[in-house]
């Protein structure tokens, strides 16, 4: 085996790679895809507005519960659609571009670190990537940003070509040539989450300008002719639909991005460090190799060195700018991922003896003995929940571990593939130049990932929001509304599948208050948290016809019927 690993890092054959890359990637992401139900909010959010350009017969404008959906552009959203179109609506189809996007993803790695250095940099930078905990969970979502984050990476790369084929004296057709690919990918990126697929490029190429002691290392018609490339996806979209409903889309569509960086959303506070913390624990281990990384490796050759100089401005520049953003959310920083992995990938070709230092092994050791008890925990306190949950003092949360799930106390063993992986590149000697010294504790990683997947996720699922989805799954195919009270969801419409509302009154106005109190033309069913109920249940609503079905789950649910159907 070890002969193998060693013959595969020196074979300098980039289609050997591409191959096991296309098994490799495959193997992880596609099995399972579709084993746990969708997340509320964003992966409902997107799978929903999906299913809707489907039902409605309308690719162009982006819809969630049949009306216009300003916040997000529509390039992820079709490529769900494809996969829906093929497999059918459900959660392997909603996952499916992103599970496609880890194969895209590695190649691109793999590309940039032979170009840039060698055969060997772009396997170890893959492993890296994929062995760690946040960039290997992503492939197995259905959210936007592993497609955004692909997007504006290989921008960002483009346009790092034109600056070295400027360096090395390249002719000005191939110099634009790479500029237009950079603008180009970025419409891609500004197609699929909006115009900060453009600002975040921008904001660096601002720093670098500096660092570069303000010299024209990008000429501005080559930006402008950048920005202008950039900006050619959303144009396209907004004229096309300005030609069929005028301006409004795009109003309120640069409104809410507006909204996005001034102001928080429901929930989604945060302290001005949270990226910090997100990307040191959540990209571990790669993130602990990184930090020996942040000063210029003089002896890497003229490429990598500039490289590196890049991806550190990268790194900072996603830091700073969503540390300033109000909304605190995980995935915001995801685009961090790619230079904090290189950086890691960095040390550990450059700084091989010793690989870690003693502080770094303390911290690796930490992050992974946390992991592992927080892994191991949960199924052990979920198998003997009964003795605990007295002390819960939240009903919802209580309510939500009274669901009956089998857990055996050994779903969480998986991650003890982590901390075998820790040991072993912490304690076994080999050659200091040795590539398989680092590769345990990511495998590990990787595996552990992929296995828990399997055994944990199944299990916890059901605590969350599986009998709210139970419920709206026995809706579907009913001529119904549907609606959540005192809590904000998009998993009634994904689920159960209303069709089409026909009456005006569904689009005017307050929504709820028609629901409860209005003259409907259907049955109306509600899903409510058990903590937020009692205000419905209030004689005022019992007058107009709502009447308590059953509860499960910490989910309370209700039926209003039509006049001629109460009885």
């Amino acid at each position: 085996m070890t002969r193998f690993f060693q013959s595969f890092f020196r074979s300098d054959q980039p289609i050997r790679f591409i191959l096991a890359g296309l098994i490799g990637t495959f193997a992880l992401f596609i099995p399972g895809l579709g084993a746990v139900h969708l997340f509320d909010w964003d992966e409902i959010n997107f799978a929903e507005c999906a299913r809707e350009m489907i039902v409605l017969d309308d690719y162009l404008q982006v819809s969630i519960n049949y009306q216009p959906f300003w916040e997000k552009p529509p390039l992820f959203i079709w490529m769900q659609v494809l996969a829906m179109k093929i497999f059918g609506m459900n959660e392997f189809a909603a996952r499916l571009p992103n599970a496609i996007c880890s194969f895209f993803s590695i190649t691109l790695l793999y590309y940039i670190g032979r170009s840039i250095h060698s055969h060997r940099f772009g396997i170890i930078w893959t492993i890296t990537y994929l062995g760690s905990l946040l960039p290997h969970f992503y492939f197995r979502s259905g959210i936007i940003d592993p497609w955004f984050n692909f997007f504006i990476f290989i921008s960002f790369y483009f346009v790092f070509r034109y600056f070295i084929n400027r360096k090395e004296g390249y002719s000005f057709a191939s110099n634009q040539a790479w500029m237009a690919a950079a603008g180009l990918a970025c419409a891609l990126a500004c197609l699929t989450k909006g115009p900060v697929g453009w600002l975040i490029p921008s904001l660096c190429f601002a720093v670098l300008w500096i660092i570069y002691r303000f010299k024209l290392y990008i000429y501005p018609a080559a930006f402008l002719f950048f920005t202008l490339l950039a900006f050619s996806g959303l144009g396209i979209w907004f004229w096309l639909d300005y030609q069929n409903r005028g301006p409004w889309l795009m109003t309120e569509f640069m409104r809410y991005q507006y909204r996005l960086f001034s102001t928080p959303d429901a929930g989604h506070e945060g302290f001005p460090g949270f990226h910090f913390v997100v990307l040191l624990v959540g990209c571990f281990p790669a993130s602990i190799f990184a930090l020996r990384s942040f000063r210029l490796i003089s002896e890497s050759g003229f490429r990598f060195q500039e490289f590196q100089r890049w991806m550190i401005v990268l790194l900072f520049v996603v830091l700073v700018l969503f540390s300033v953003v109000q909304s605190k959310i995980i995935h915001y920083s995801s685009l961090a991922y790619f230079p904090l992995t290189f950086l890691a990938s960095a040390a550990i070709v450059y700084y091989s003896e010793p690989l870690l230092m003693r502080w770094q092994r303390i911290l690796v050791g930490f992050l992974a003995g946390l992991f592992s008890f927080v892994f191991v925990l949960v199924p052990v306190a979920a198998r003997f929940r009964s003795h605990w949950m007295n002390l819960i003092g939240d009903p919802f949360a209580y309510a939500n571990l009274e669901v009956p799930v089998d857990w055996s106390g050994l779903e969480g063993l998986p991650i003890l593939l982590l901390l075998t992986g820790v040991y072993l590149t912490s304690s076994i000697r080999m050659s200091p130049h040795s590539e398989l010294r680092f590769v345990p504790v990511f495998a590990g990683t990787g595996l552990a990932l992929a296995l828990l997947f399997y055994t944990l996720m199944p299990k916890i699922e059901p605590h969350t929001q599986g009998e709210a989805i139970r419920f709206f799954k026995s809706l579907q195919g009913r001529d119904v509304y549907v609606h959540t009270l005192g809590y904000k969801s998009y998993a009634h419409y994904f689920y159960a599948r209303p069709p089409v509302p026909t009456n005006p009154k569904y689009y005017e106005g307050n929504l709820q208050e028609w629901l409860l109190k209005g003259d409907i033309d259907k049955t109306v069913y509600f899903s409510c948290r058990i903590d937020r109920v009692q205000q419905f249940m209030s004689p005022e609503y019992a007058e107009f016809g709502l009447v308590k079905l059953n509860e499960a789950g910490g989910f309370v649910f209700f039926r209003r019927a039509m006049p001629a159907d109460s009885k």
